[in-house]
């Protein structure tokens, strides 16, 4: 069952160990959701939507609830949300690829979500908010990029 930005971010914040700004936060979920869309069938990670932003794709609620952050690592401000069981494809998404992504700088995020293939691309329009960025390219942008060919 897909989850909130916040129980996303929460998960996040709770198995990695590198500090996490907004913008890593907003990449890392990004690619966690390519990664479950693709690994389980189309199966929604979150029920928002990702929206093609400046500085790549972004939950809008979740940038609203840490944009007071700024550029310093985020709290867990989230106590009364529940986590996905540690057992969910949720859970175990969100840890391996966040996990492996934590760590690296926001340059390197930016340059993987803003992949000329990616869905991000395919719908950034300069001077434009608000569009959404559709499930079936961000599936597109899993079988072209990620999916090894045989």
């Amino acid at each position: 069952m897909a989850i909130s930005s916040s129980q996303g971010a929460k998960v996040l914040l709770a198995v990695t160990n590198e500090p996490i700004t907004n913008l890593h936060i907003q990449k890392i979920l990004y690619m966690c959701h390519v990664f479950h869309l693709g690994r389980n069938d189309g199966k929604l990670l979150f029920y928002e939507s990702f929206e093609a932003w400046q500085y790549g794709p972004v939950l809008p609620e979740l940038y609203r609830d840490v944009i007071a952050f700024r550029l310093e690592p985020i709290l867990d401000i989230w106590w009364g949300t529940d986590m996905p069981l540690k057992e969910s494809s949720e859970y175990k998404v969100i840890q391996d690829i966040g996990c492996r992504l934590a760590g690296m700088s926001p340059s390197h995020l930016i340059a993987i979500t803003h992949h000329p293939q990616g869905a991000w691309a395919k719908n950034y329009k300069p001077d434009v908010k608000g569009i959404k960025i559709p499930t079936q390219d961000i599936m597109e942008e899993y079988q072209k990029i990620y999916v090894k060919r045989k």
